[in-house]
């Protein structure tokens, strides 16, 4: 059987650990297409399981973990280990499940104290991260971050309003980003207005000066454009 061999040794290639794995795979008839100190995604390929001198040396950190048992559990693979863990056995697989649904868990809290945090950071201060991170993200067109403080852009909030007014009398998406480009305005980024990017100013109602994070939202949280 062609397994992949973890070992947290220094010396993955003369060690003393990796000669032990060697003549361990001999008696139990595997066959190691490649030695990593680390699991990875990519080292699946054309293997039947993994091997290691204990169950720990697998373990890196706890998503990462999570990820190697879905992906024994997707293509069908076993882990087996030198201290006698071998999860083709019944406890083997009953201990891979509990790990497994341990991982979820810790996923879906960790997930669950950022969205926590950022809420919180968002009700404070109204953004996303912490204070003077501007961590709304980068300004939409038209303002920018000055501190702490969102200030509207003079010059680029005419533009924003001469993109509503253009769309209030019937001009396409299109011919609005000619008309601004040929003007020599260009985005945030420094590029060309495209099409997309019209429409994304006119579905904006940042320009309202309202904020919104999930479901929840402060008025007035800047100053308006429109």
């Amino acid at each position: 059987m062609k397994v992949l061999a973890i070992t947290k040794s220094n010396d993955i290639n003369s060690s003393i650990k990796s000669h032990k794995i060697h003549k361990w795979c001999e008696i139990n008839n595997y066959r190691i297409t490649k030695i990593s100190k680390l699991f990875s995604p990519h080292s699946l390929e054309s293997i039947e399981g993994i091997i290691a001198e204990t169950f720990f040396d697998l373990y890196q950190n706890i998503f990462s973990f999570g990820k190697m048992v879905e992906l024994v559990n997707k293509y069908g693979l076993f882990i087996h280990c030198m201290d006698g863990f071998d999860s083709r056995t019944t406890f083997g697989k009953n201990v891979l499940k509990m790990l497994l649904k341990f991982c979820e868990i810790e996923k879906s809290d960790l997930a669950n104290r950022t969205l926590e945090g950022r809420m919180n950071n968002f009700s404070r201060f109204g953004k996303v991260g912490g204070i003077g991170k501007g961590s709304t993200g980068k300004p939409p067109f038209g303002y920018y971050w000055d501190g702490d403080v969102l200030e509207v852009d003079s010059q680029k909030s005419q533009w924003v309003k001469r993109i509503y007014d253009f769309r209030h009398d019937g001009v396409s998406y299109r011919k609005i980003a000619n008309i601004v480009n040929e003007a020599g305005v260009v985005t945030n980024n420094g590029k060309p207005f495209s099409r997309r990017a019209i429409k994304s100013i006119l579905n904006n109602n940042f320009y309202s000066g309202h904020i919104h994070y999930s479901n929840q939202i402060i008025q007035n949280h800047h100053k308006p454009v429109l």
